[in-house]
């Protein structure tokens, strides 16, 4: 299979156990929360009677709790070690997401804000996941290595996002078929869900064999006013990331419901959409290092942005569900290179005892950007449709480029001067 895709001279990267372990973690957690959950709350709501900017609602106060508890697990990360944190976080996120087959049960007054409050305690949940997840892959793994543990990571997250679209949109039909039901009501929907808990349970297993990651000397005795001072060359990164991710969340949020609504596309094509998408962000997160080569990681987060400029155009320009397909594809599939070179850039810039609070403030960036336009976007959609929405989401990436481009000459100028 290397030899046929012509990678047989690519060696394979060497990385600890535990960077495997925390790479299987990451597909676990990726498969049944964020992509078997993602796809199939949304198309749930949609057939308990809601509409998007339901949706969207729900969305953003899951982002509003990510943002928060991105903070929150960066230091508790730094005060209790990342594995305690990340196991009490995959613990979270499975007995969240088994409140959200219930929703049809509980009374007509609570059922509204059931499905949000759901959505707060996954996000908070896998905030401490995902924080920790990028301090104790930089402990795990050696300079050399670095960019390979990141890329594996970040594959293993595509892989559980392949996986988990795949599989998500092929349950509900499945449980349709078996047990005598329609597509049009909620239960093949509920059934589904149940399996997508399951799958995020499992995440625990590898969690508990991760060996502790070892603590940076020194890391609670950083005074805060110092931390203050060391975290403002970060201000510009965490700006682009706020941008980006507003623009993420348009293709992540919407997507779905734009393909089930407008175009009336079955479940089990949504979710091949998404899954194309995914895996070739597994793709670009493997291959990314080494199509980077010796530039800067900025300069990855730069090209990135560009692309998924070109792909929201594409969904926002052309009112036809190929294109929304094509344009849905291309921006997941280079999330995958943004966010490994985003995280990257932010662990070889951070100290040691900062990485942990490094990361859960550029988390907590990512998730404002994602939090305003899930919310606004699903305004947006009520008003004015979704393509608008989508053309926001493009000159949002186009700002987040500029950004990068803005700190990547800087960083060239200065390198310049330090060489002269």
């Amino acid at each position: 299979m290397r030899r046929f895709f012509g990678l047989e001279r690519i060696p394979r990267p060497a990385v600890s156990r535990e960077v495997w372990l925390l790479c299987l973690t990451t597909g676990l957690i990726n498969a049944g929360y964020l992509s078997m959950m993602g796809l199939l709350k949304t198309i749930f709501v949609l057939r308990l009677g809601y509409g998007a900017d339901f949706v969207g609602v729900i969305m953003a106060v899951g982002s509003l709790s990510f943002a928060l508890s991105s903070l929150l697990g960066g230091i508790l990360g730094g005060r209790f070690g990342s594995r305690r944190v990340m196991i009490a976080g995959a613990a979270v996120i499975a007995g969240g997401m088994a409140l959200l087959p219930l929703t049809e049960y509980v009374s007509a007054v609570v059922q509204p804000f059931w499905p949000p409050l759901v959505q707060v305690i996954t996000s908070a949940g896998w905030a401490w996941v995902a924080v920790n997840l990028v301090p104790a892959l930089m402990a795990f793994s050696t300079p050399e290595s670095r960019k390979d543990a990141y890329g594996l990571k970040e594959a293993g997250a595509g892989l559980g996002l392949f996986s988990g679209n795949i599989v998500g949109g092929l349950l509900p039909g499945a449980f349709a078929g078996a047990l005598y039901l329609r597509l049009d009501t909620a239960a093949p929907y509920r059934y589904a869900l149940i399996v997508a808990v399951v799958v995020a349970l499992a995440a625990l297993i590898p969690l508990l064999r991760l060996a502790e990651a070892p603590r940076p000397p020194q890391a609670a005795a950083v005074p805060m006013r110092a931390s203050a001072r060391a975290l403002r060359p970060f201000a510009g990164l965490i700006f682009a990331a706020f941008l980006n991710h507003a623009a993420v969340a348009t293709v992540r949020v919407f997507y779905p419901a734009y393909l089930d609504r407008v175009f009336a596309l079955p479940t089990a094509l949504i979710g091949l959409i998404a899954s194309i998408g995914t895996f070739l962000a597994v793709v670009g997160a493997l291959v990314g290092p080494r199509l980077i080569g010796g530039r800067s990681s900025g300069f990855g987060m730069l090209i990135a942005s560009l692309g998924m400029t070109a792909s929201l155009l594409l969904i926002g320009l052309f009112d036809h569900w190929l294109a929304a397909g094509i344009g849905t594809i291309g921006a997941l599939a280079l999330m995958g290179l943004w966010t490994l070179a985003y995280q990257v850039l932010q662990m070889e810039m951070a100290a040691p005892s900062q990485r942990s609070l490094v990361a859960g403030i550029g988390w907590m960036g990512m998730s404002s950007g994602f939090t305003l336009m899930s919310f606004g976007g699903g305004q947006i959609v009520a008003a004015h449709g979704y393509r608008p929405m989508f053309l926001l989401g493009a000159a949002l990436t186009a700002a987040s480029a500029t950004v990068m481009w803005r700190m990547t000459q800087r960083s060239y100028r200065k390198n310049s001067t330090r060489a002269a």
